[in-house]
């Protein structure tokens, strides 16, 4: 994965990644090819380039707004967008699912979304 990618959305979107994001992207990377990560999500797509994430704003147009993805997996009847809330006031943004028109769940940070994600792969 190429953090360069990360730099152009970071400019087009006048958005920061996290620093914790930065410091964890390439174990989260290889954790999501895992076993036990596709047993748990075995549909998710990681959003890692400019392209990616505008896709994602076609679909839901909310999104926008709202976060700026890095992974998105498809349900039944819906697609769960994970991404960095753009409401956060401090280095650290809280990691947010949003599905259906509305945020459904949040962590305080990625290192706590990514123990999230590790405790459920158990």
């Amino acid at each position: 994965m190429n953090v360069i990618n990360f730099h152009e959305i970071e400019t087009v979107f006048e958005f920061k990644y996290p620093p914790t994001f930065y410091a964890k992207f390439e174990e989260f990377i290889a954790f999501t090819e895992t076993h036990a990560f596709r047993s748990q999500f075995p549909n998710a797509f990681l959003v890692s380039t400019l392209d990616s994430v505008k896709s994602c704003y076609k679909i839901e147009k909310e999104l926008k707004k709202i976060m700026i993805p890095f992974m998105f997996e498809p349900q039944l009847n819906h697609l769960d967008y994970y991404g960095f809330n753009r409401d956060g006031h401090t280095d650290e943004l809280a990691v947010v699912v949003f599905a259906q028109h509305t945020i459904v769940h949040d962590w305080s940070g990625f290192e706590t979304f990514f123990l999230w994600v590790q405790q459920r792969c158990r």
